[in-house]
């Protein structure tokens, strides 16, 4: 028997001359590599009627099989079954209050559904839903809606781990294994998000890296000194001795707001002269080294525009946007809200999440 050969275009002319030739089948599947079978099956698809003179004929044509092969892609697939009457209204309903009121994704409101036992009329999956989303079949929520879009390009092996890093005696190398499991509470990532241009006003925006909670900040510049004076003021929130508890150590890139860490003080207790944390460095032009961070930026950026200034922005507005990804449902953490993991494990070490909201 012919091995498994898929029929192509050239393959369709070559059979039209053969049979114009009055080869056999038998001897034509043989020449372009596939079974009597399939041939059997290109010929019927391809040969149409004519009327010549005073009866009809039968005759095969490549181009004809072509386009019978075109219609047939078409058809493939599942067809939409998309909602229709009250189950249509109660669906949409649903997901426009879970994604554009909430800002929840498709997947966290379906999973909301299912754990709180709202009957949506349907059974739809997370694929079947963004695929729905994507081609504008769900009415007044669109692909823009969505708060991430695509899925994100993985750098190759070899390219993950630059040359040369900026600070090398307080280099991400030299930080401790087990924090890259996430399995230690008390391990942060810090950067900031800046204003529109002309604006110096800054968010600085802290991520912890277990429970993925964040704590967000309004500082009036982006320098070293603002930053000193939130970590100030978070070691006389919590207290100093808390403190090195909660915020065993800070992971941050190379800006200017990180300074030199051979001068930089926010490692060092107000109080007590001894260190607080401890600050490691990612290597040069390596955000995704805080990887966490930089998807808190985003949500950021969903709040706040990056044509827009912030210097508007009241504590309550940088308490909403901290409040608002919080309580996002996410996958990685089993749907539940990174807020709800932070008060947990600060029951723990005695810290009031109190004080944060």
């Amino acid at each position: 028997m012919a091995s498994y050969h898929t029929i192509t275009h050239d393959d369709r002319i070559r059979i039209k001359e053969m049979l114009d030739l009055k080869l056999t089948r038998k001897e034509i599947a043989k020449r372009i590599g596939c079974s009597e079978r399939a041939l059997y099956y290109e010929i019927k698809k391809g040969t149409y009627q004519y009327l010549s003179r005073h009866h009809y004929v039968k005759k095969y044509d490549a181009y004809r099989d072509d386009t019978a092969v075109t219609e047939n892609k078409s058809k493939r697939g599942r067809k939409k079954n998309l909602l229709k009457g009250d189950n249509l209204v109660r669906f949409v309903e649903y997901l426009t209050y879970c994604i554009k009121e909430r800002n929840w994704s498709p997947a966290a409101a379906l999973r909301h559904a299912k754990c709180e036992g709202i009957d949506l009329g349907v059974i739809c999956c997370t694929s079947t839903l963004f695929k729905y989303i994507y081609d504008n079949l769900i009415p007044g929520i669109m692909k823009e809606n969505l708060l991430l879009q695509g899925k994100q390009k993985k750098r190759k092996k070899e390219d993950q781990r630059p040359k040369h890093t900026l600070h090398p005696d307080h280099s991400i190398d030299d930080r401790p294994k087990k924090i890259d499991t996430r399995e230690e509470f008390g391990h942060w990532e810090t950067d900031c998000v800046l204003s529109c241009h002309g604006d110096p006003t800054t968010l600085l925006v802290m991520t912890e890296r277990k429970t993925r909670a964040e704590l967000v900040f309004k500082i009036w510049y982006k320098s070293q000194s603002e930053v000193n004076r939130v970590f100030d003021y978070l070691e006389g929130l919590v207290g100093p001795v808390r403190f090195p508890n909660l915020f065993k150590t800070v992971t941050v890139d190379n800006g200017s707001e990180f300074g030199d860490p051979d001068i930089f003080e926010f490692e060092k207790s107000i109080k007590y002269k001894r260190n607080r944390t401890t600050v490691y460095y990612c290597h040069a032009y390596s955000s995704w080294e805080c990887g966490s961070n930089e998807n808190a930026n985003k949500l950021v950026r969903r709040k706040a525009k990056k044509d827009s200034s912030l210097r508007k922005l009241t504590n309550s507005d940088t308490r909403q946007i901290q409040t608002f990804i919080n309580t996002l449902p996410s996958k990685i953490l089993d749907w539940a809200c990174s807020w709800e993991l932070f008060e947990f494990e600060c029951a723990k070490i005695n810290v009031n999440t109190a004080l944060f909201s």
